[in-house]
């Protein structure tokens, strides 16, 4: 298959789902990630899995009117409506301040739950709370593990912009799309689930005068993704036309300005390619090799021609694919298996591929300067490629997505190497000064420094073992007096280090200069290559947010100080990921205020200094010492 638009039929919802959960980066229980569930009779527990606003949210329209949330199961309607569902999903703005008269309905399609809220506006620049609370059960009376609490922050001025479609699968006039497609729309907003319908998006067989298809409707928070899923399998070498009209409005209210019409042919076959994530399907073993994820990642839009590599090395996009397993490399690099195409023209990208030293991640680099601005375009990963083991992949895995519409460069993520498999990793030290710290991930300190360096965190090391633990890391610890082969993987984690940081400071043409004079309060950042000559300051109380997709970058190259204030934040929205934002100082140190908190990998040339119950989601790389004070620091998802 050589079309994105022909994903295999019953897999694409479940595609959405997953999509909405990566893209929402929303927290529960006082913490990152999805909450936590009582298990089922699956075996998987309930959970809230998207969120919309999104969780950390800056910005949010004032005329907000609904709030909406997913579950991973079918929900007990008469928890999720009336005086119970008002009580059970909850707003308070500001925090300390319910919202009451809200009314909550579940849409048992999709397990959405939409808080429609009372008044006609949010306050100005204000920090809000939703709740969904543990007396929401699932139909088998399982309920949440505990509340499911997500902020997001007002800012001051209403939302009057008609939301429209940024794209559609099948794209507009495609032919030879897979017969078991499903059609689906991509939104610039959040849009009102209760308005997707499969009133408000059809599809009819054209070539049939107009005949209407049989199909359900869906609509998944988060991804902003609206999916048509055909009853049966489509006629071969026939063109339909499918229509979204403009009665469906976002979560503002406005509706669309005009119907969203687009066609597309199908073609004599069926599709038995996968997107990214998708695993064991169809008739395959779950345990068979796949990729887990891409970048960019399926169904992405404005995506950049171009890509600024180490050594400020400029070539079309690169893109990668991550596996499930480690894979042959000698599988996977030769030409055809990991290919580039225009997905409506189907004309070859040439380019070269390779793999990371642990053979888990395939980087495709097209030989052309630039991919062409507003293009569709699939990528493809074959079942020739084969893990250590001498197993193919049982589906061939193909995505697709946009590029800009004007030629434009992005960063490419900073390659760790070894350094990035820790959460905490120090050439000199690692202190804790309050217990209890909470580490999620694995902390490490360089060459020829021992366990001893390694302060505050009651260690325990059996005999001849080559790490340690502890109860306040969710990880193993290591020391270079450890067994074999912990001296050689931390000497080459401090060289994949350096390596790091030399490279996040080389980059050249930077896209924003010694903006603000370095005081990010209150600012919005796009993705790029920032630079400073000075340092940078986060003032006591003050916020900025890094505004962006899962596939953007941010490199902040400061030549002074990093010193956020105590209460801060850090705020991501958009579906930005903190493992591709990179903090490279220059300066004496990195400091943050108690209780202040920091996204993305920070690369230091000295010390990370940690006030008062400060926390992170990063990797804290020093090149002298990390000192922590009853802190937080998780790992961000590779």
């Amino acid at each position: 298959m050589n079309r994105f638009e022909g994903v295999t039929r019953p897999l694409m919802w479940i595609m959405a789902l997953l999509l909405a959960a990566l893209v929402t980066g929303c927290g529960g229980g006082g913490g990152g990630g999805v909450a936590g569930g009582a298990s089922v009779g699956s075996g998987v527990a309930l959970a809230v899995t998207a969120v919309a606003p999104l969780a950390n949210a800056a910005g949010v329209a004032i005329n907000l009117k609904k709030i909406t949330a997913t579950f991973s199961h079918a929900m007990d309607p008469a928890t999720l409506s009336g005086a119970a569902g008002a009580a059970n999903f909850t707003l308070a703005c500001p925090t300390a301040t319910p919202v009451t008269g809200g009314v909550v309905t579940y849409q048992a399609t999709g397990n959405i739950a939409t808080l429609t809220l009372p008044a006609a506006s949010l306050p100005f620049s204000t920090l809000c709370t939703a709740t969904i609370t543990t007396s929401a059960h699932d139909s088998t009376g399982a309920a949440l593990a505990s509340n499911f609490v997500w902020t997001f922050t007002s800012g001051t001025a209403a939302d009057t912009i008609p939301p429209t479609v940024i794209l559609t699968v099948p794209v507009d006039g495609v032919t030879g799309v897979a017969t078991n497609t499903l059609v689906s729309a991509s939104f610039s907003e959040a849009m009102d689930p209760a308005m997707i319908t499969g009133t408000n998006f059809t599809v009819v067989n054209t070539t049939a005068g107009g005949t209407a298809v049989a199909g359900a409707v869906s609509y998944a928070v988060g991804s902003k993704v609206a999916t048509f899923t055909p009853a049966a399998t489509l006629a071969s070498g026939t063109l339909f036309t499918a229509t979204i009209t403009s009665a469906v409005t976002d979560l503002a209210g406005n509706l669309m300005a005009a119907n969203k019409v687009w066609i597309f042919t199908t073609g004599a076959a069926a599709s038995t390619s996968v997107i990214p994530g998708i695993a064991g399907t169809p008739g395959a073993s779950a345990t068979d090799p796949t990729v887990n994820s891409s970048n960019p990642s399926n169904g992405a839009i404005n995506v950049p021609t171009s890509t600024n590599g180490s050594n400020n090395v400029v070539t079309g996009k690169v893109l990668t694919a991550t596996f499930s397993q480690a894979m042959n490399p000698a599988t996977i690099t030769p030409v055809g298996v990991f290919t580039l195409k225009e997905t409506v023209a189907g004309t070859n990208v040439a380019g070269t591929v390779v793999m990371n030293t642990a053979n888990t991640i395939a980087t495709f680099t097209p030989t052309v300067a630039a991919l062409t601005p507003s293009t569709f375009y699939t990528a493809t990963v074959s079942t020739a490629a084969k893990n250590a083991g001498g197993t193919a992949m049982s589906n061939s895995v193909a995505w697709g997505f946009k590029t800009n519409a004007i030629a434009s460069s992005a960063q490419a993520p900073v390659n760790l190497g070894l350094a990035g498999n820790y959460a905490i990793f120090a050439l000199t030290g690692i202190a804790n000064a309050t217990t209890p710290a909470a580490i999620t991930g694995d902390m490490g300190v360089g060459p020829g420094v021992t366990s001893t360096a390694i302060a505050g965190f009651a260690l325990t090391l059996p005999a001849g073992n080559a790490f340690s633990t502890s109860a306040q890391v969710s990880g193993k610890v290591y020391a270079f007096d450890y067994a074999n082969p912990t001296p050689v993987n931390v000497t080459t984690a401090a060289a994949d280090m350096g390596t790091a940081y030399n490279d996040a400071a080389g980059r050249l043409l930077p896209d924003f200069l010694n903006m603000w004079g370095g005081n990010l309060a209150g600012q919005t950042l796009a993705p790029g290559l920032y630079t400073w000559g000075t340092g940078v300051t986060l003032p006591f109380g003050t916020n900025v947010t890094l505004s962006g997709g899962p596939d953007d970058v941010w490199i902040f190259q400061i030549t002074g100080t990093l010193v956020t204030g105590a209460n801060t934040n850090v705020f991501l929205s958009g579906g930005a990921q903190a493992k591709n934002i990179f903090w490279q100082v220059a300066g004496t140190s990195v400091t943050l205020g108690a209780t202040a908190h920091l996204e993305g990998v920070v690369l230091a040339k000295s010390a990370i200094n940690f006030g008062n119950k400060a926390s992170a989601n990063s990797r804290l790389l020093a090149q002298t010492a990390v000192n922590l004070d009853q802190s937080a620091v998780t790992q961000p998802a590779p």
